[in-house]
């Protein structure tokens, strides 16, 4: 994600614009994340042709190239022409993005407002619930809520953000959850104990930390 911060300070004129700044980045991060290819347009061109029960041959037909040329093709030897590639998705009735993307486009416009008003809704409920939290440290509760799955769960559920914002800070703001250090008698391994032993210890030493002298939000967290 974006190192982007929002000012510390300025009129609420300038903090509202550049919440808009990064509300957008977020929503053009979110897609492009969400719909880019997870393989090569080589391989989405031969899993195409496969889905289709096309022969190689066929394929290279199609596109008016010789059955060599269409191999690299397929091997990401070489890449194919735009002209050749319409042909394809013309005579196979196939659409562009399902050749290259290895889907067909399931992006809608109304996908990148509604992740803008997501970012816009989980802020304000950051702002009334986590009055002290930093506008650095809202910002990094929202991305980690976007790059997260939460197995179906809207990103604008309360405990969804709640619990970005247990994992984001390392409890700073829910000290009461912070969870019992590990008990020897629940591991078969020494060294796994160990190193849970030692990450709980940090946690630990780190929520201290926030408690001795000033301990501000945005002192602590505003330069991670």
């Amino acid at each position: 994600m974006s190192g982007f911060r929002l000012p510390q300070s300025g009129s609420p004129k300038e903090i509202a614009q550049a919440e808009e700044e990064e509300a957008q980045r977020q929503g053009r991060e979110f897609m492009v994340q969400t719909y880019s290819p997870r393989r090569g347009a080589n391989e989405n061109l031969r899993a195409f042709r496969m889905r289709h029960k096309l022969k190689m041959k066929d394929a290279a037909s199609m596109m008016e190239v010789t059955a060599r040329t269409y191999s690299d093709y397929e091997k990401g030897i070489r890449p194919v022409p735009s002209h050749a590639l319409v042909k394809f998705a013309i005579l196979t009735g196939g659409d562009l993005n399902e050749i290259l993307l290895g889907r067909a486009s399931s992006t809608k416009p109304e996908a990148f407002g509604k992740i803008v008003d997501e970012f816009f809704s989980i802020m304000g409920f950051l702002n009334l619930k986590y009055p002290d939290m930093s506008m650095n440290t809202r910002i990094e509760v929202a991305r980690f809520i976007f790059k997260t799955d939460w197995r179906g769960m809207p990103h604008t559920h309360p405990e969804v953000i709640r619990d970005a914002v247990r994992i984001t800070t390392r409890y700073q703001f829910h000290p009461e959850d912070i969870p019992a250090p590990p008990h020897w008698e629940n591991y078969d391994d020494l060294k796994l104990y160990s190193e849970d032993t030692a990450a709980w210890q940090r946690m630990m030493a780190e929520n201290r930390g926030r408690h001795l002298g000033d301990t501000s939000d945005s002192d602590q967290l505003g330069d991670r």
